[in-house]
């Protein structure tokens, strides 16, 4: 059986037609889905997810990261870094917003020994729209088998969208990856 010729209008209003269709199959399947379950299925893991920053210019770049509240991407935020995840960043820090975290740690880890030992400067607002400002400077422990690499303990606090890393210095030329571990399963 041969299928008949579809003029350009026919095979738009197939295509709109399919699209429509995947989309009320995609909402079906997902709708009673938690920010946990989606935060999974973009490829985080149950406690931590993971950021790799990379600044290929020659001099210090200043990373913001979990700015829920702001309506600027990541990436234009500072245009000369490179900052991906295992989860999708912007999806990541909008749904901070609707489901805070508790954070155990951030590890960081770096080919680059100087840019391990970076303080991480997080601002912190209370609900009534107080900052408290803190620099956890990364601990390496003497007995830890591994060079490059160093932890944040970060216990206390919360990323919820206003809780931000503001000015979090990645040194020239250098790739960072930073492993946020959360004190529950996300």
């Amino acid at each position: 059986m041969k299928l008949p010729k579809l003029s350009s209008d026919e095979k738009f209003l197939l295509g709109a037609t399919l699209g429509l269709i995947g989309l009320v199959w995609l909402t079906r399947k997902y709708s009673n889905m938690s920010m946990a379950e989606m935060r999974e299925m973009m490829g985080g893991s149950k406690d931590r997810v993971q950021f790799t920053i990379k600044n290929n210019t020659g001099s210090i770049q200043y990373a913001r990261l979990f700015d829920g509240r702001s309506r600027t991407p990541v990436k234009q935020q500072n245009p000369n870094l490179q900052v991906s995840s295992s989860s999708g960043i912007e999806f990541f820090t909008q749904t901070l917003n609707q489901d805070p975290l508790p954070l155990e740690s951030i590890q960081v880890w770096s080919q680059n020994t100087s840019q391990i030992s970076q303080p991480i400067p997080m601002v912190v607002k209370n609900a009534n729209g107080d900052e408290l400002r803190t620099n956890p400077i990364p601990f390496t422990s003497p007995f830890q088998p591994q060079a490059g690499a160093a932890t944040v303990d970060m216990q206390g606090y919360y990323l919820d969208g206003g809780s931000v890393i503001s000015g979090y210095p990645v040194l020239p030329n250098t790739t960072v990856r930073l492993v946020v571990k959360f004190a529950r399963s996300i």
